[in-house]
């Protein structure tokens, strides 16, 4: 990464969102290959920016690593069911 931060940085969707994004569903885990701090960190930038957004954080790994586990947020469903329950809303 250090040899081309230009290229990271201009694929990092920190870096495209603005105020006219959609609704943003985040499910990121503590011990996920992406860092947690990355998604508060987009999290907050969604909030400052007006855009709509949910925090999912869970526990386990990455992917399918965390979709039977409960988001910290809200323990009533699985990220799976979350994740779907938040699509239903944001679809129809």
């Amino acid at each position: 990464m250090s040899s081309c931060p230009g290229l990271w940085a201009n694929a990092s969707p920190y870096n495209h969102l603005d105020s006219t994004a959609s609704p943003l569903f985040i499910a990121n885990s503590l011990n996920d290959q992406i860092p947690y701090q990355e998604a508060l960190d987009f999290y907050a930038l969604a909030g400052r920016l007006g855009v709509p957004a949910v925090l999912c954080t869970a526990p386990g790994g990455h992917a399918r690593g965390y979709e039977d586990k409960t988001c910290a947020e809200d323990q009533s469903q699985t990220v799976f069911e979350r994740t779907l329950s938040w699509l239903h809303t944001q679809l129809g």
